[in-house]
């Protein structure tokens, strides 16, 4: 889904000053598919010392309302990794986290044979198996 970004003059501080804070958790000893799915979280906030800074520089605010600044959540968002050749079926890694995710599979994988489909590997601009190297203008490899 795409939306509209709000104008950044209706936003309650400077948006240069959000910081994205990226996590992802594995265990030690990986549990089904954690080898080939990786979850990763991303939030988005304004520390609360950043603020109080540029509050102090831009405001008159008293020492005492620059302490009691707090962190603002600006928003949040996660996103799945699939390794293509990692040790498990992609598709199945896929189909065991969420439906969702499990649809984007059906379309881009060939599910039984867990590589990219024909249609999926023609829309791309740069296919696997494609020619790699200085002259062959990829810049990026599927994992």
């Amino acid at each position: 889904m795409t939306t509209v970004a709000p104008s950044t003059d209706r936003l309650s501080a400077d948006p240069s000053l959000i910081t994205l804070v990226y996590q992802h958790e594995h265990p030690v000893q990986a549990f089904e598919f954690d080898d080939t799915l990786e979850v990763w979280t991303v939030n988005a906030r304004m520390d609360a010392d950043v603020l109080a800074e540029e509050l102090s520089a831009t405001t008159d605010m008293d020492q005492e309302a620059l302490d009691a600044v707090e962190d603002i959540a600006v928003g949040r968002m996660s996103f799945v990794r699939v390794r293509m050749f990692g040790p498990d079926h992609p598709f199945e890694a896929m189909d065991s986290y969420t439906g969702d995710v499990a649809g984007i599979g059906e379309v881009v994988l060939d599910v039984a044979g867990g590589e990219w489909s024909e249609a999926f590997e023609a829309a791309l601009a740069h296919p696997v198996g494609g020619p790699v190297g200085p002259d062959s203008g990829a810049d990026f490899l599927f994992e």
